[in-house]
Protein backbone atom coordinates (compact mmCIF):
# COMPACT_ATOMS: atom_id res chain seq x y z
CA UNK A 1 0.00 0.00 0.00
CA UNK A 2 1.54 3.44 -0.79
CA UNK A 3 2.87 5.29 2.01
CA UNK A 4 2.13 2.32 4.39
CA UNK A 5 5.08 -0.92 2.64
CA UNK A 6 3.48 -4.44 2.45
CA UNK A 7 0.18 -5.35 4.34
CA UNK A 8 -0.50 -9.20 4.44
CA UNK A 9 -3.62 -10.49 4.89
CA UNK A 10 -5.42 -13.48 6.50
CA UNK A 11 -6.86 -15.12 9.89
CA UNK A 12 -5.02 -15.41 12.56
CA UNK A 13 -4.59 -19.30 13.25
CA UNK A 14 -3.52 -19.11 16.99
CA UNK A 15 -1.89 -17.26 19.63
CA UNK A 16 -1.43 -13.25 19.19
CA UNK A 17 0.17 -10.68 17.09
CA UNK A 18 1.56 -7.52 18.79
CA UNK A 19 2.31 -4.12 16.93
CA UNK A 20 5.92 -4.45 17.52
CA UNK A 21 6.41 -7.77 17.18
CA UNK A 22 9.02 -9.82 15.58
CA UNK A 23 7.86 -12.07 13.14
CA UNK A 24 8.59 -14.66 10.32
CA UNK A 25 7.16 -16.05 6.54
CA UNK A 26 7.04 -19.85 7.38
CA UNK A 27 9.92 -21.29 4.84
CA UNK A 28 11.67 -17.74 4.11
CA UNK A 29 14.86 -16.80 5.93
CA UNK A 30 13.05 -12.90 6.94
CA UNK A 31 13.41 -11.30 10.29
CA UNK A 32 10.40 -9.11 9.82
CA UNK A 33 8.77 -6.66 12.45
CA UNK A 34 5.01 -5.93 12.90
CA UNK A 35 4.45 -2.30 11.85
CA UNK A 36 0.63 -2.22 12.56
CA UNK A 37 -2.22 -3.83 12.72
CA UNK A 38 -6.05 -3.94 11.44
CA UNK A 39 -8.11 -6.92 12.89
CA UNK A 40 -11.74 -6.94 11.94
CA UNK A 41 -11.28 -3.70 9.75
CA UNK A 42 -10.61 -1.45 12.94
CA UNK A 43 -6.89 -0.18 13.72
CA UNK A 44 -5.75 -2.20 16.64
CA UNK A 45 -2.78 -2.68 19.28
CA UNK A 46 -3.15 -6.79 18.49
CA UNK A 47 -4.54 -9.60 16.31
CA UNK A 48 -5.80 -12.37 18.07
CA UNK A 49 -6.86 -16.17 17.09
CA UNK A 50 -10.22 -16.15 15.27
CA UNK A 51 -10.28 -12.56 13.87
CA UNK A 52 -9.15 -11.38 10.02
CA UNK A 53 -6.37 -9.43 10.07
CA UNK A 54 -4.07 -6.66 7.86
CA UNK A 55 -1.16 -6.56 9.21
CA UNK A 56 1.26 -4.20 8.09
CA UNK A 57 5.35 -5.83 7.98
CA UNK A 58 8.91 -3.85 7.76
CA UNK A 59 12.09 -4.98 7.78
CA UNK A 60 15.36 -4.61 5.33
CA UNK A 61 14.97 -8.40 4.20
CA UNK A 62 11.08 -7.98 2.89
CA UNK A 63 10.47 -8.74 -0.48
CA UNK A 64 7.06 -8.70 -2.05
CA UNK A 65 7.88 -11.16 -4.69
CA UNK A 66 8.44 -13.40 -1.78
CA UNK A 67 5.10 -13.56 0.04
CA UNK A 68 2.53 -15.78 -1.81
CA UNK A 69 -1.22 -16.81 -0.71
CA UNK A 70 -1.24 -20.01 1.18
CA UNK A 71 2.11 -19.03 3.47
CA UNK A 72 2.10 -18.31 7.12
CA UNK A 73 3.04 -15.54 9.66
CA UNK A 74 4.71 -16.82 12.56
CA UNK A 75 7.28 -16.43 15.84
CA UNK A 76 7.96 -20.28 16.19
CA UNK A 77 11.45 -21.06 15.81
CA UNK A 78 12.43 -24.70 13.87
CA UNK A 79 8.83 -24.61 12.11
CA UNK A 80 9.23 -25.34 7.85
CA UNK A 81 6.85 -26.34 5.74
CA UNK A 82 6.58 -29.75 5.79
CA UNK A 83 7.30 -31.96 2.30
CA UNK A 84 4.46 -34.86 3.82
CA UNK A 85 2.18 -35.58 6.55
CA UNK A 86 0.25 -38.14 8.13
CA UNK A 87 -3.09 -37.95 9.07
CA UNK A 88 -6.48 -38.96 8.97
CA UNK A 89 -8.54 -38.96 6.30
CA UNK A 90 -12.23 -39.84 4.92
CA UNK A 91 -13.51 -40.52 1.63
CA UNK A 92 -16.87 -38.83 0.80
CA UNK A 93 -20.07 -41.57 0.30
CA UNK A 94 -20.49 -39.75 -3.20
CA UNK A 95 -17.36 -41.21 -4.29
CA UNK A 96 -17.89 -44.04 -7.16
CA UNK A 97 -14.64 -46.16 -6.01
CA UNK A 98 -12.51 -46.98 -2.90
CA UNK A 99 -9.28 -44.54 -2.59
CA UNK A 100 -6.78 -46.51 -3.55
CA UNK A 101 -3.34 -46.37 -2.62
CA UNK A 102 -0.23 -43.38 -4.42
CA UNK A 103 -3.53 -41.83 -5.96
CA UNK A 104 -2.91 -38.17 -7.51
CA UNK A 105 -4.83 -35.55 -5.90
CA UNK A 106 -5.09 -31.88 -5.19
CA UNK A 107 -4.24 -30.46 -1.67
CA UNK A 108 -6.07 -27.62 -0.02
CA UNK A 109 -4.57 -26.33 3.13
CA UNK A 110 -5.77 -23.21 4.60
CA UNK A 111 -5.19 -21.08 1.98
CA UNK A 112 -2.52 -22.95 0.17
CA UNK A 113 -2.81 -25.60 -2.74
CA UNK A 114 -0.90 -28.30 -4.15
CA UNK A 115 -0.50 -31.22 -5.78
CA UNK A 116 0.21 -34.57 -4.45
CA UNK A 117 -0.21 -38.35 -3.63
CA UNK A 118 -2.17 -40.42 -0.95
CA UNK A 119 -0.13 -43.13 0.21
CA UNK A 120 -2.55 -45.21 2.09
CA UNK A 121 -1.68 -46.72 5.75
CA UNK A 122 -2.35 -50.33 7.74
CA UNK A 123 -4.28 -50.79 4.08
CA UNK A 124 -4.26 -51.01 0.46
CA UNK A 125 -7.45 -48.42 -0.19
CA UNK A 126 -9.83 -46.37 2.03
CA UNK A 127 -13.76 -47.07 1.18
CA UNK A 128 -16.17 -44.90 0.60
CA UNK A 129 -17.72 -43.11 3.35
CA UNK A 130 -15.31 -44.56 5.10
CA UNK A 131 -11.94 -42.68 7.38
CA UNK A 132 -8.50 -44.52 7.57
CA UNK A 133 -4.87 -43.27 7.96
CA UNK A 134 -2.86 -41.49 5.04
CA UNK A 135 0.35 -40.38 4.53
CA UNK A 136 0.12 -36.74 2.23
CA UNK A 137 3.42 -36.96 0.06
CA UNK A 138 3.42 -33.22 -1.40
CA UNK A 139 4.70 -31.83 -4.59
CA UNK A 140 5.17 -28.67 -2.99
CA UNK A 141 6.05 -28.46 0.74
CA UNK A 142 3.12 -26.50 2.99
CA UNK A 143 2.97 -25.26 6.37
CA UNK A 144 0.58 -27.41 8.59
CA UNK A 145 0.62 -28.30 12.05
CA UNK A 146 -1.26 -31.25 14.51
CA UNK A 147 -5.18 -31.02 13.92
CA UNK A 148 -5.46 -28.85 11.23
CA UNK A 149 -7.94 -29.69 8.25
CA UNK A 150 -7.56 -30.17 4.67
CA UNK A 151 -9.56 -31.19 1.30
CA UNK A 152 -8.38 -33.15 -1.79
CA UNK A 153 -9.86 -32.78 -5.12
CA UNK A 154 -9.07 -35.26 -7.96
CA UNK A 155 -6.40 -34.99 -10.36
CA UNK A 156 -7.86 -32.85 -12.48
CA UNK A 157 -9.40 -30.78 -9.74
CA UNK A 158 -12.83 -31.15 -10.93
CA UNK A 159 -13.98 -33.25 -8.23
CA UNK A 160 -13.99 -33.27 -4.12
CA UNK A 161 -12.89 -36.73 -2.68
CA UNK A 162 -12.91 -36.39 0.97
CA UNK A 163 -10.99 -34.76 3.57
CA UNK A 164 -9.40 -34.95 6.67
CA UNK A 165 -7.18 -33.97 9.81
CA UNK A 166 -3.45 -33.30 9.91
CA UNK A 167 -1.65 -35.62 12.58
CA UNK A 168 1.94 -36.05 12.76
CA UNK A 169 4.28 -33.30 10.20
CA UNK A 170 7.55 -35.73 10.81
CA UNK A 171 7.08 -39.29 9.30
CA UNK A 172 9.77 -41.51 9.56
CA UNK A 173 11.90 -42.25 6.26
CA UNK A 174 10.64 -46.01 6.46
CA UNK A 175 8.08 -48.11 7.73
CA UNK A 176 5.39 -45.64 7.56
CA UNK A 177 3.14 -48.44 7.91
CA UNK A 178 4.66 -50.99 10.04
CA UNK A 179 2.43 -51.74 13.14
CA UNK A 180 4.31 -49.91 15.53
CA UNK A 181 4.08 -46.74 13.32
CA UNK A 182 0.37 -46.99 13.31
CA UNK A 183 0.00 -47.50 16.98
CA UNK A 184 2.07 -43.83 17.48
CA UNK A 185 -0.23 -42.61 14.80
CA UNK A 186 -3.16 -43.40 16.67
CA UNK A 187 -1.98 -41.91 20.06
CA UNK A 188 -0.56 -38.60 17.92
CA UNK A 189 -4.71 -38.01 17.16
CA UNK A 190 -6.10 -37.61 20.58
CA UNK A 191 -6.35 -33.74 20.47
CA UNK A 192 -5.84 -33.26 23.64
CA UNK A 193 -1.69 -32.09 23.91
CA UNK A 194 -1.20 -33.72 27.64
CA UNK A 195 -3.12 -36.87 26.76
CA UNK A 196 -0.93 -36.92 23.77
CA UNK A 197 2.23 -37.03 25.18
CA UNK A 198 1.22 -39.31 27.93
CA UNK A 199 0.59 -42.60 25.21
CA UNK A 200 3.14 -41.45 23.23
CA UNK A 201 6.17 -41.52 26.00
CA UNK A 202 4.36 -44.99 26.74
CA UNK A 203 4.80 -46.03 23.42
CA UNK A 204 8.52 -45.06 22.45
CA UNK A 205 11.08 -46.83 24.19
CA UNK A 206 13.93 -44.34 22.38
CA UNK A 207 11.74 -41.58 24.03
CA UNK A 208 9.88 -38.55 22.25
CA UNK A 209 11.61 -36.04 20.26
CA UNK A 210 10.57 -33.02 22.22
CA UNK A 211 11.47 -30.04 19.69
CA UNK A 212 9.34 -32.19 17.20
CA UNK A 213 6.53 -32.39 19.22
CA UNK A 214 6.16 -28.68 20.20
CA UNK A 215 6.33 -27.86 15.99
CA UNK A 216 3.77 -30.62 15.57
CA UNK A 217 0.74 -29.13 18.26
CA UNK A 218 1.95 -25.56 17.74
CA UNK A 219 3.19 -25.34 20.86
CA UNK A 220 5.11 -22.70 22.69
CA UNK A 221 8.72 -23.74 24.47
CA UNK A 222 6.72 -22.56 27.71
CA UNK A 223 3.63 -24.76 26.64
CA UNK A 224 6.44 -27.19 26.25
CA UNK A 225 7.69 -27.44 29.57
CA UNK A 226 4.86 -27.31 31.20
CA UNK A 227 3.53 -30.43 29.74
CA UNK A 228 6.73 -32.44 30.22
CA UNK A 229 6.85 -31.18 33.64
CA UNK A 230 3.57 -33.38 33.72
CA UNK A 231 4.17 -35.80 32.43
CA UNK A 232 7.99 -36.71 31.39
CA UNK A 233 9.71 -38.82 33.81
CA UNK A 234 13.17 -38.31 32.52
CA UNK A 235 14.71 -35.45 29.89
CA UNK A 236 17.94 -35.96 28.30
CA UNK A 237 19.62 -33.35 25.85
CA UNK A 238 21.61 -34.22 22.67
CA UNK A 239 23.17 -32.01 20.41
CA UNK A 240 20.71 -31.39 18.30
CA UNK A 241 17.87 -33.17 20.12
CA UNK A 242 15.68 -32.75 23.51
CA UNK A 243 14.00 -36.12 23.87
CA UNK A 244 11.29 -37.38 26.99
CA UNK A 245 11.37 -40.44 28.15
CA UNK A 246 8.47 -42.15 30.28
CA UNK A 247 9.67 -43.28 33.97
CA UNK A 248 9.63 -46.74 33.69
CA UNK A 249 11.16 -46.72 29.54
CA UNK A 250 14.03 -44.66 30.95
CA UNK A 251 14.49 -47.74 33.79
CA UNK A 252 13.81 -49.57 31.05
CA UNK A 253 16.85 -48.38 28.66
CA UNK A 254 19.18 -48.07 32.00
CA UNK A 255 18.84 -51.62 32.32
CA UNK A 256 19.69 -52.64 28.74
CA UNK A 257 22.49 -49.69 28.69
CA UNK A 258 24.06 -51.53 32.23
CA UNK A 259 23.35 -55.21 30.33
CA UNK A 260 25.41 -54.22 27.52
CA UNK A 261 28.25 -52.96 29.58
CA UNK A 262 28.05 -55.74 31.66
CA UNK A 263 28.94 -58.03 29.04
CA UNK A 264 31.65 -55.61 26.78
CA UNK A 265 34.35 -56.94 30.19
CA UNK A 266 33.54 -60.72 28.33
CA UNK A 267 34.58 -59.67 25.00
CA UNK A 268 36.98 -57.27 25.20
CA UNK A 269 38.46 -57.95 28.81
CA UNK A 270 41.72 -56.08 28.35
CA UNK A 271 39.46 -53.11 27.17
CA UNK A 272 38.58 -49.71 29.35
CA UNK A 273 35.17 -49.41 28.28
CA UNK A 274 32.65 -48.26 25.20
CA UNK A 275 32.34 -45.48 23.19
CA UNK A 276 29.84 -43.19 24.91
CA UNK A 277 28.08 -43.10 21.66
CA UNK A 278 27.37 -46.81 20.84
CA UNK A 279 26.20 -47.79 24.36
CA UNK A 280 22.30 -48.75 23.14
CA UNK A 281 24.37 -51.46 19.86
CA UNK A 282 22.85 -54.63 20.20
CA UNK A 283 20.15 -53.79 23.21
CA UNK A 284 17.37 -53.32 20.51
CA UNK A 285 16.49 -49.61 21.56
CA UNK A 286 17.41 -47.67 18.15
CA UNK A 287 18.67 -43.88 18.57
CA UNK A 288 21.01 -41.25 17.10
CA UNK A 289 24.45 -41.89 18.21
CA UNK A 290 24.68 -38.22 19.26
CA UNK A 291 21.74 -38.90 21.39
CA UNK A 292 23.47 -42.32 22.40
CA UNK A 293 26.32 -40.16 23.48
CA UNK A 294 24.09 -37.76 25.52
CA UNK A 295 22.45 -40.81 27.14
CA UNK A 296 25.56 -41.89 28.46
CA UNK A 297 26.29 -38.33 30.05
CA UNK A 298 22.78 -38.33 31.84
CA UNK A 299 23.91 -41.99 33.10
CA UNK A 300 27.59 -40.74 34.23
CA UNK A 301 25.86 -38.28 36.29
CA UNK A 302 23.80 -40.60 37.76
CA UNK A 303 26.53 -42.99 39.10
CA UNK A 304 25.43 -45.92 36.55
CA UNK A 305 28.39 -45.76 34.70
CA UNK A 306 31.64 -44.24 35.04
CA UNK A 307 33.48 -41.82 32.42
CA UNK A 308 37.18 -43.49 30.95
CA UNK A 309 38.34 -41.07 28.27
CA UNK A 310 35.98 -40.13 25.80
CA UNK A 311 34.31 -43.91 26.70
CA UNK A 312 32.11 -44.81 29.17
CA UNK A 313 32.10 -48.16 31.48
CA UNK A 314 30.70 -49.49 34.51
CA UNK A 315 32.03 -48.37 37.81
CA UNK A 316 33.01 -51.90 38.45
CA UNK A 317 35.22 -52.37 35.52
CA UNK A 318 38.92 -51.91 35.38
CA UNK A 319 41.43 -53.09 33.11
CA UNK A 320 45.07 -53.36 33.72
CA UNK A 321 48.35 -54.50 32.56
CA UNK A 322 50.01 -57.50 33.98
CA UNK A 323 53.51 -59.43 34.16
CA UNK A 324 55.74 -58.05 31.56
CA UNK A 325 53.40 -55.33 30.13
CA UNK A 326 53.33 -53.63 33.44
CA UNK A 327 57.08 -53.53 33.99
CA UNK A 328 57.44 -52.03 29.91
CA UNK A 329 54.70 -49.84 31.08
CA UNK A 330 57.34 -48.12 33.60
CA UNK A 331 59.46 -47.64 30.83
CA UNK A 332 57.08 -46.03 28.39
CA UNK A 333 55.55 -44.21 31.10
CA UNK A 334 58.97 -42.13 31.11
CA UNK A 335 59.37 -41.58 27.36
CA UNK A 336 55.83 -40.09 27.44
CA UNK A 337 56.48 -37.72 30.46
CA UNK A 338 59.45 -36.44 28.59
CA UNK A 339 57.67 -35.54 25.28
CA UNK A 340 55.24 -33.36 27.10
CA UNK A 341 52.00 -32.66 25.54
CA UNK A 342 53.24 -33.93 22.46
CA UNK A 343 51.44 -37.22 20.94
CA UNK A 344 54.41 -39.73 20.24
CA UNK A 345 54.40 -42.99 17.82
CA UNK A 346 55.26 -46.58 18.77
CA UNK A 347 58.75 -46.06 16.41
CA UNK A 348 59.96 -43.01 18.60
CA UNK A 349 59.48 -44.96 22.00
CA UNK A 350 61.14 -48.25 20.25
CA UNK A 351 64.33 -46.25 19.50
CA UNK A 352 64.47 -44.83 23.25
CA UNK A 353 63.27 -48.20 24.92
CA UNK A 354 64.36 -51.10 22.28
CA UNK A 355 62.72 -54.54 22.25
CA UNK A 356 61.56 -54.10 18.00
CA UNK A 357 59.25 -52.07 16.73
CA UNK A 358 56.36 -55.11 15.99
CA UNK A 359 56.60 -55.65 19.39
CA UNK A 360 56.51 -52.45 20.24
CA UNK A 361 53.12 -51.72 18.27
CA UNK A 362 51.55 -54.97 19.91
CA UNK A 363 51.83 -53.53 23.06
CA UNK A 364 50.66 -49.87 22.47
CA UNK A 365 47.54 -51.30 21.11
CA UNK A 366 47.07 -53.49 24.67
CA UNK A 367 48.12 -49.93 26.69
CA UNK A 368 45.68 -48.21 24.60
CA UNK A 369 42.77 -50.76 25.36
CA UNK A 370 43.38 -50.52 29.37
CA UNK A 371 42.88 -46.48 28.91
CA UNK A 372 46.61 -45.77 29.59
CA UNK A 373 47.25 -43.94 26.40
CA UNK A 374 44.95 -42.93 23.62
CA UNK A 375 45.48 -43.10 19.92
CA UNK A 376 44.20 -40.05 18.42
CA UNK A 377 45.41 -41.13 14.48
CA UNK A 378 46.84 -44.00 13.10
CA UNK A 379 50.45 -43.77 14.53
CA UNK A 380 50.23 -41.28 16.98
CA UNK A 381 49.68 -41.89 21.05
CA UNK A 382 49.12 -39.35 23.59
CA UNK A 383 48.00 -40.36 27.74
CA UNK A 384 44.83 -39.10 28.60
CA UNK A 385 46.30 -36.90 31.57
CA UNK A 386 47.78 -34.87 28.48
CA UNK A 387 44.64 -35.43 26.58
CA UNK A 388 43.05 -33.25 29.06
CA UNK A 389 45.50 -31.21 29.10
CA UNK A 390 45.06 -30.33 25.81
CA UNK A 391 41.32 -29.89 26.29
CA UNK A 392 42.02 -27.57 28.66
CA UNK A 393 43.95 -25.38 26.63
CA UNK A 394 41.17 -25.54 24.04
CA UNK A 395 38.98 -24.62 26.45
CA UNK A 396 40.55 -21.93 27.83
CA UNK A 397 41.11 -20.35 24.08
CA UNK A 398 37.93 -20.67 22.96
CA UNK A 399 36.67 -18.72 26.55
CA UNK A 400 39.10 -15.43 25.60
CA UNK A 401 38.23 -15.68 21.72
CA UNK A 402 35.39 -13.25 20.80
CA UNK A 403 33.31 -15.44 18.66
CA UNK A 404 33.75 -18.40 20.98
CA UNK A 405 35.77 -20.96 18.22
CA UNK A 406 39.04 -23.08 18.67
CA UNK A 407 41.81 -21.95 15.86
CA UNK A 408 44.79 -23.98 14.79
CA UNK A 409 47.12 -21.42 15.50
CA UNK A 410 46.54 -20.25 18.77
CA UNK A 411 45.66 -24.09 19.89
CA UNK A 412 49.51 -24.83 18.22
CA UNK A 413 51.16 -22.06 20.01
CA UNK A 414 49.25 -22.53 23.12
CA UNK A 415 50.15 -25.73 23.52
CA UNK A 416 53.23 -26.04 21.21
CA UNK A 417 53.04 -29.89 19.47
CA UNK A 418 53.53 -28.40 15.69
CA UNK A 419 51.27 -28.11 13.23
CA UNK A 420 50.82 -31.02 11.92
CA UNK A 421 50.24 -32.61 15.05
CA UNK A 422 47.78 -29.94 16.06
CA UNK A 423 45.16 -30.81 13.18
CA UNK A 424 45.70 -34.81 14.56
CA UNK A 425 45.20 -33.25 17.75
CA UNK A 426 41.96 -31.44 16.63
CA UNK A 427 40.73 -33.94 14.30
CA UNK A 428 40.69 -36.75 17.27
CA UNK A 429 38.25 -34.42 19.20
CA UNK A 430 35.87 -34.02 16.49
CA UNK A 431 35.69 -37.38 15.98
CA UNK A 432 35.34 -38.07 20.36
CA UNK A 433 32.46 -35.19 19.36
CA UNK A 434 34.57 -32.61 22.06
CA UNK A 435 34.51 -30.64 19.16
CA UNK A 436 32.14 -29.68 16.05
CA UNK A 437 33.54 -28.21 13.20
CA UNK A 438 32.35 -24.69 12.21
CA UNK A 439 34.10 -23.11 8.94
CA UNK A 440 37.97 -23.04 9.73
CA UNK A 441 37.27 -22.99 13.69
CA UNK A 442 35.73 -25.52 15.63
CA UNK A 443 32.89 -25.33 18.69
CA UNK A 444 33.62 -27.23 21.98
CA UNK A 445 30.51 -29.26 22.53
CA UNK A 446 31.15 -30.71 25.90
CA UNK A 447 33.65 -30.18 28.78
CA UNK A 448 36.82 -31.70 28.36
CA UNK A 449 36.84 -33.78 31.85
Amino acid sequence: MSGAGLVVTGTVFSGRASVGDSVGVLGLDMQLRVRGIHAQNAEAKEGRAGQRCAINLAGPELRKEAIERGQWLTTAEGAEPVPKFDAELSVLPSEPRALSNWTPVHVHLGAAETTGRVATLGTRSIAVGETGLAQLVLDEPIGAVHGDRFIIRDQSARRTIGGGRVNDLFPPKRGRSKPDRLAWLEAVREPDDKTALTDLLELAPSGVDLVQFAINRNLTAKECDALVAACAGKVVSGDSQRVAFAGARWLQLRKAVLARLKDWPESQPDNTGLGDNRIMDGTGIRMSRDLAAAVAAELVKDGALAREGFGVRLPTHTARLEGADASMWQSVEKVFKESGLRPITAREIEQIVGGGLKRMDAFMVRASRVGLVQRISKTRFVTPASLIELGGIAERLVAKADDHLLMVAPFRDESGVGRNMTIEILEYFDKQKFTHREGEGRRIIQAAD
